[in-house]
């Protein structure tokens, strides 16, 4: 697997073996993208895996040609690091090795906006007779399951947000909001 750097995807532009790594997300009981099922073996079987109990690394990226893949490794680890690193800005070369690779699936189940450069636009790849359908996000257009969790992820992001504007609740009114006081015979 190779990274984005440019010069290697210029290189490698072309080669339908090359994959270059966009980003990764964790396949676990713990940790799971919410959109594919409500839980973890949901989440497997949305993109045809066993639930294996030390869980999975998705790896997303492109190949030479700008097809989209998602590589499923068994290095779970491997991953994590690799996630930990971007999020705190650090640059990381995430090469799983052939040995850990589990699965490679056409297309992307997650939305990813980047693409690697010096290589064709992200498309889905030409399948063969046989192959699965290339794996698609889940669509926005109707409501079900993966909406219902991305709604609920939202809220759960939000509720400290919400709570904060909430006054302490001797008015039941939002704090910031004034008052006028009771008027009225006694």
């Amino acid at each position: 697997m190779a990274g984005t750097d440019p010069i290697a995807a210029a290189e490698a532009a072309g080669d339908a073996d090359a994959l270059f790594v966009l980003t990764a997300a964790l396949l676990t009981p713990a940790r799971f993208p919410s959109v594919l099922g409500d839980d973890y073996p949901a989440a497997c079987a949305a993109l045809g895996l066993q639930a294996y109990a030390e869980g999975y690394g998705l790896v997303f990226g492109q190949d030479g040609l700008g097809a989209r893949w998602t590589v499923v490794v068994d290095d779970v680890s491997l991953v994590a690091v690799a996630i930990s690193s971007w999020d705190c800005g650090m640059a990381y070369d995430l090469s799983p090795h052939e040995s850990t690779v589990v699965a490679g699936l056409p297309g992307w189940p997650l939305d990813v906006v980047t693409r690697a450069p010096g290589v064709p636009a992200p498309h889905d790849p030409e399948p063969e007779e046989g192959d699965p359908a290339p794996l698609v996000p889940p669509s926005g257009d109707d409501w079900g399951p993966a909406q219902r969790r991305l709604g609920a992820d939202e809220v759960a992001l939000q509720w400290a947000a919400w709570r904060d504007q909430v006054s302490d609740g001797s008015t039941g009114a939002p704090a910031g909001t004034v008052t006028a006081p009771a008027t009225g015979d006694t």
